[in-house]
Protein backbone atom coordinates (compact mmCIF):
# COMPACT_ATOMS: atom_id res chain seq x y z
CA UNK A 1 0.00 0.00 0.00
CA UNK A 2 1.40 3.37 -1.00
CA UNK A 3 1.86 6.04 1.62
CA UNK A 4 2.34 9.71 1.01
CA UNK A 5 3.58 11.72 3.95
CA UNK A 6 2.92 15.43 3.81
CA UNK A 7 3.60 17.84 6.62
CA UNK A 8 1.85 21.08 5.94
CA UNK A 9 0.98 23.82 8.37
CA UNK A 10 -1.32 26.50 7.05
CA UNK A 11 -2.34 29.33 9.40
CA UNK A 12 -6.01 29.66 10.17
CA UNK A 13 -7.73 32.33 8.11
CA UNK A 14 -8.84 35.52 9.80
CA UNK A 15 -12.01 34.39 11.54
CA UNK A 16 -13.97 37.48 10.54
CA UNK A 17 -13.60 36.91 6.78
CA UNK A 18 -16.22 34.66 5.23
CA UNK A 19 -16.96 34.21 1.54
CA UNK A 20 -20.53 34.44 0.25
CA UNK A 21 -20.77 30.64 0.45
CA UNK A 22 -19.54 30.46 4.06
CA UNK A 23 -15.94 29.48 3.28
CA UNK A 24 -13.38 30.76 5.80
CA UNK A 25 -10.38 28.98 4.27
CA UNK A 26 -9.45 27.17 7.48
CA UNK A 27 -6.72 24.53 7.09
CA UNK A 28 -4.98 22.22 9.54
CA UNK A 29 -1.83 20.17 9.92
CA UNK A 30 -1.94 17.43 7.30
CA UNK A 31 -0.01 14.31 8.23
CA UNK A 32 -0.01 10.94 6.51
CA UNK A 33 -2.66 10.43 3.87
CA UNK A 34 -3.62 7.29 1.99
CA UNK A 35 -3.02 7.71 -1.75
CA UNK A 36 -5.03 4.62 -2.71
CA UNK A 37 -8.38 6.36 -2.80
CA UNK A 38 -11.71 4.61 -3.19
CA UNK A 39 -10.51 1.17 -2.12
CA UNK A 40 -13.66 0.43 -0.16
CA UNK A 41 -16.22 2.92 -1.55
CA UNK A 42 -16.69 4.24 -5.07
CA UNK A 43 -18.91 7.07 -6.30
CA UNK A 44 -20.21 7.18 -9.87
CA UNK A 45 -22.18 10.05 -11.38
CA UNK A 46 -25.64 9.00 -12.59
CA UNK A 47 -27.09 12.39 -13.44
CA UNK A 48 -26.18 16.09 -13.27
CA UNK A 49 -28.31 19.23 -13.36
CA UNK A 50 -28.38 22.92 -12.45
CA UNK A 51 -31.17 25.00 -10.91
CA UNK A 52 -31.05 28.43 -12.59
CA UNK A 53 -34.01 29.76 -10.59
CA UNK A 54 -31.69 29.98 -7.55
CA UNK A 55 -28.56 32.08 -7.15
CA UNK A 56 -26.85 29.45 -4.99
CA UNK A 57 -26.88 25.76 -4.13
CA UNK A 58 -25.19 25.10 -0.78
CA UNK A 59 -26.52 22.63 1.81
CA UNK A 60 -28.75 19.73 0.74
CA UNK A 61 -31.66 17.86 2.34
CA UNK A 62 -34.09 15.21 1.13
CA UNK A 63 -37.78 15.63 1.92
CA UNK A 64 -39.70 12.36 2.01
CA UNK A 65 -42.69 13.95 3.72
CA UNK A 66 -44.46 14.90 0.50
CA UNK A 67 -46.40 12.98 -2.16
CA UNK A 68 -43.35 13.07 -4.43
CA UNK A 69 -40.03 13.15 -2.53
CA UNK A 70 -38.06 16.28 -3.29
CA UNK A 71 -34.43 17.33 -3.06
CA UNK A 72 -34.08 20.51 -1.00
CA UNK A 73 -31.18 22.95 -1.18
CA UNK A 74 -30.13 26.11 0.62
CA UNK A 75 -29.35 29.49 -0.93
CA UNK A 76 -27.90 32.09 1.42
CA UNK A 77 -28.00 34.66 -1.38
CA UNK A 78 -31.75 34.16 -1.82
CA UNK A 79 -32.28 33.54 1.94
CA UNK A 80 -34.46 30.58 0.94
CA UNK A 81 -34.74 26.85 0.71
CA UNK A 82 -35.76 25.44 -2.67
CA UNK A 83 -37.41 22.09 -3.41
CA UNK A 84 -36.61 20.50 -6.75
CA UNK A 85 -37.29 17.31 -8.68
CA UNK A 86 -34.36 14.95 -7.93
CA UNK A 87 -34.43 13.67 -11.50
CA UNK A 88 -33.71 16.93 -13.29
CA UNK A 89 -33.70 19.84 -10.82
CA UNK A 90 -37.09 21.18 -11.94
CA UNK A 91 -38.51 23.75 -9.51
CA UNK A 92 -41.18 22.50 -7.08
CA UNK A 93 -41.49 24.97 -4.22
CA UNK A 94 -39.59 27.42 -2.06
CA UNK A 95 -39.66 28.74 1.51
CA UNK A 96 -38.04 31.78 3.09
CA UNK A 97 -35.80 31.48 6.10
CA UNK A 98 -36.30 33.38 9.32
CA UNK A 99 -35.31 37.03 9.08
CA UNK A 100 -32.68 36.23 11.74
CA UNK A 101 -31.19 33.52 9.52
CA UNK A 102 -29.74 35.41 6.51
CA UNK A 103 -26.54 33.36 6.05
CA UNK A 104 -27.67 29.76 6.09
CA UNK A 105 -25.50 26.97 4.74
CA UNK A 106 -26.96 23.80 6.23
CA UNK A 107 -30.52 22.52 6.35
CA UNK A 108 -32.03 19.17 7.24
CA UNK A 109 -35.58 17.88 7.48
CA UNK A 110 -37.00 14.67 8.83
CA UNK A 111 -40.69 13.91 9.17
CA UNK A 112 -42.37 17.00 10.71
CA UNK A 113 -39.33 19.06 11.75
CA UNK A 114 -36.55 20.93 9.96
CA UNK A 115 -33.39 22.69 11.16
CA UNK A 116 -31.12 25.30 9.59
CA UNK A 117 -27.92 26.96 10.79
CA UNK A 118 -26.29 30.33 10.13
CA UNK A 119 -22.62 31.33 9.89
CA UNK A 120 -23.15 34.73 11.54
CA UNK A 121 -24.95 33.50 14.66
CA UNK A 122 -24.73 30.61 17.12
CA UNK A 123 -28.41 29.78 16.67
CA UNK A 124 -30.03 26.64 15.38
CA UNK A 125 -33.34 27.47 13.68
CA UNK A 126 -36.26 25.03 14.01
CA UNK A 127 -39.54 24.89 12.10
CA UNK A 128 -42.41 22.48 11.61
CA UNK A 129 -44.11 24.36 8.76
CA UNK A 130 -41.37 26.43 7.04
CA UNK A 131 -43.24 29.57 8.08
CA UNK A 132 -42.84 29.85 11.87
CA UNK A 133 -39.41 29.55 13.42
CA UNK A 134 -37.95 29.09 16.89
CA UNK A 135 -34.29 29.22 17.92
CA UNK A 136 -32.06 26.91 19.93
CA UNK A 137 -28.39 27.08 20.78
CA UNK A 138 -26.17 25.53 18.12
CA UNK A 139 -23.27 23.55 19.66
CA UNK A 140 -21.26 24.25 16.48
CA UNK A 141 -21.61 27.99 17.08
CA UNK A 142 -21.38 29.99 13.87
CA UNK A 143 -18.90 27.46 12.44
CA UNK A 144 -21.62 24.97 11.55
CA UNK A 145 -22.03 24.25 7.83
CA UNK A 146 -23.30 20.85 6.66
CA UNK A 147 -26.08 19.42 8.85
CA UNK A 148 -28.11 16.21 8.76
CA UNK A 149 -30.26 13.94 10.94
CA UNK A 150 -30.08 10.22 11.65
CA UNK A 151 -31.87 8.13 14.27
CA UNK A 152 -33.00 11.12 16.33
CA UNK A 153 -29.62 12.88 16.38
CA UNK A 154 -28.45 15.92 14.45
CA UNK A 155 -24.95 15.78 12.92
CA UNK A 156 -23.05 18.92 11.90
CA UNK A 157 -19.63 19.98 10.70
CA UNK A 158 -17.59 22.45 12.75
CA UNK A 159 -14.50 23.47 10.73
CA UNK A 160 -12.28 20.48 11.56
CA UNK A 161 -14.62 18.35 13.72
CA UNK A 162 -17.98 16.61 13.53
CA UNK A 163 -20.62 17.23 16.20
CA UNK A 164 -23.50 14.93 17.15
CA UNK A 165 -26.24 16.44 19.29
CA UNK A 166 -29.84 16.43 20.39
CA UNK A 167 -31.38 19.86 19.66
CA UNK A 168 -31.58 21.70 22.96
CA UNK A 169 -29.75 18.83 24.69
CA UNK A 170 -26.38 17.10 24.92
CA UNK A 171 -23.66 17.12 22.28
CA UNK A 172 -20.54 15.12 21.43
CA UNK A 173 -17.55 16.31 19.39
CA UNK A 174 -15.73 13.76 17.21
CA UNK A 175 -12.22 14.53 15.99
CA UNK A 176 -11.62 13.84 12.28
CA UNK A 177 -7.86 14.22 11.98
CA UNK A 178 -7.82 12.80 8.44
CA UNK A 179 -9.53 15.91 7.07
CA UNK A 180 -7.07 18.71 6.19
CA UNK A 181 -9.31 21.64 5.27
CA UNK A 182 -12.42 23.48 6.41
CA UNK A 183 -15.38 21.13 6.21
CA UNK A 184 -18.36 22.16 4.17
CA UNK A 185 -20.99 19.43 3.90
CA UNK A 186 -22.00 16.37 5.87
CA UNK A 187 -24.38 13.47 5.27
CA UNK A 188 -25.44 10.81 7.78
CA UNK A 189 -27.08 7.69 6.38
CA UNK A 190 -27.60 3.97 6.79
CA UNK A 191 -26.33 1.74 4.00
CA UNK A 192 -26.15 -2.06 4.04
CA UNK A 193 -26.94 -1.99 7.76
CA UNK A 194 -24.06 0.38 8.59
CA UNK A 195 -24.40 3.98 9.78
CA UNK A 196 -22.11 6.22 7.73
CA UNK A 197 -21.01 9.82 8.09
CA UNK A 198 -19.49 11.40 4.98
CA UNK A 199 -17.84 14.81 4.96
CA UNK A 200 -16.85 17.21 2.18
CA UNK A 201 -14.50 20.21 2.21
CA UNK A 202 -14.82 23.54 0.42
CA UNK A 203 -11.39 23.51 -1.21
CA UNK A 204 -10.07 19.97 -0.72
CA UNK A 205 -11.69 17.77 -3.31
CA UNK A 206 -12.01 14.44 -1.53
CA UNK A 207 -14.95 12.95 0.37
CA UNK A 208 -14.25 11.31 3.73
CA UNK A 209 -16.33 8.35 4.89
CA UNK A 210 -16.67 7.17 8.49
CA UNK A 211 -18.63 4.41 10.17
CA UNK A 212 -20.53 5.46 13.28
CA UNK A 213 -20.29 2.54 15.68
CA UNK A 214 -22.70 4.02 18.22
CA UNK A 215 -19.92 5.62 20.24
CA UNK A 216 -17.06 6.40 17.84
CA UNK A 217 -16.40 7.49 14.27
CA UNK A 218 -14.15 4.95 12.55
CA UNK A 219 -12.44 6.11 9.36
CA UNK A 220 -13.45 3.98 6.35
CA UNK A 221 -12.22 5.58 3.12
CA UNK A 222 -11.36 8.79 1.30
CA UNK A 223 -12.87 9.06 -2.18
CA UNK A 224 -12.03 11.71 -4.79
CA UNK A 225 -14.84 14.03 -5.81
CA UNK A 226 -16.30 12.25 -8.85
CA UNK A 227 -15.72 15.18 -11.21
CA UNK A 228 -13.62 18.34 -11.30
CA UNK A 229 -14.98 21.29 -9.35
CA UNK A 230 -13.92 24.65 -7.94
CA UNK A 231 -15.88 24.28 -4.66
CA UNK A 232 -17.39 21.23 -2.99
CA UNK A 233 -20.41 21.91 -0.81
CA UNK A 234 -22.66 19.20 0.57
CA UNK A 235 -24.05 15.68 0.22
CA UNK A 236 -27.43 14.10 0.97
CA UNK A 237 -28.74 10.55 0.89
CA UNK A 238 -32.02 9.59 -0.78
CA UNK A 239 -33.30 6.42 0.97
CA UNK A 240 -35.92 5.64 -1.68
CA UNK A 241 -33.29 5.79 -4.43
CA UNK A 242 -30.28 4.41 -2.54
CA UNK A 243 -28.11 7.21 -3.96
CA UNK A 244 -26.22 10.29 -2.78
CA UNK A 245 -26.67 13.82 -4.08
CA UNK A 246 -23.65 16.16 -4.14
CA UNK A 247 -23.70 19.96 -4.53
CA UNK A 248 -20.65 21.71 -5.95
CA UNK A 249 -19.49 24.60 -8.11
CA UNK A 250 -17.80 24.49 -11.50
CA UNK A 251 -16.49 27.95 -12.30
CA UNK A 252 -19.46 30.15 -11.42
CA UNK A 253 -22.10 27.46 -11.97
CA UNK A 254 -23.77 25.80 -8.98
CA UNK A 255 -24.39 22.15 -9.80
CA UNK A 256 -25.91 18.98 -8.34
CA UNK A 257 -25.02 15.40 -9.26
CA UNK A 258 -26.68 12.18 -8.22
CA UNK A 259 -24.13 9.51 -7.28
CA UNK A 260 -24.27 5.74 -7.22
CA UNK A 261 -22.53 4.18 -4.23
CA UNK A 262 -20.44 1.12 -5.01
CA UNK A 263 -17.86 -1.28 -3.64
CA UNK A 264 -19.12 -1.12 -0.04
CA UNK A 265 -18.05 -4.66 0.61
CA UNK A 266 -15.12 -4.69 3.01
CA UNK A 267 -15.87 -6.17 6.40
CA UNK A 268 -16.15 -3.42 9.00
CA UNK A 269 -13.88 -5.34 11.38
CA UNK A 270 -10.90 -4.73 9.07
CA UNK A 271 -11.33 -0.95 8.80
CA UNK A 272 -9.66 -0.18 12.13
CA UNK A 273 -6.55 -2.14 11.19
CA UNK A 274 -6.30 -0.38 7.85
CA UNK A 275 -6.77 3.02 9.47
CA UNK A 276 -4.00 2.24 11.96
CA UNK A 277 -1.64 1.16 9.17
CA UNK A 278 -2.31 4.13 6.93
CA UNK A 279 -2.73 7.03 9.36
CA UNK A 280 0.05 6.82 11.90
Amino acid sequence: MKLLVIFLIVPFAVSGFVDEDGCRGVSAILGSENTEYGEKITLTILNTFTCPYSQQILGLAYDEGVDTPGLVFSSATNIKAFWCNPNDGTYIWEASYSASNPWCFGLTCEEAVAYTNDWTTSNLFETTDWANWSTLSNPAGNNGRGIDMLDGYVWETNDMNVIQFIPGGSSTIYTTSEIPDQMSGLVSFEYNGIDFIAVTCYNHFNIYFYEFTGSTLEFVDVVPCPTSCTKSYDMEYAPDRGTLFWSYKVGSTYTISELEIGNVGLEASTWGAIKTAVFQ
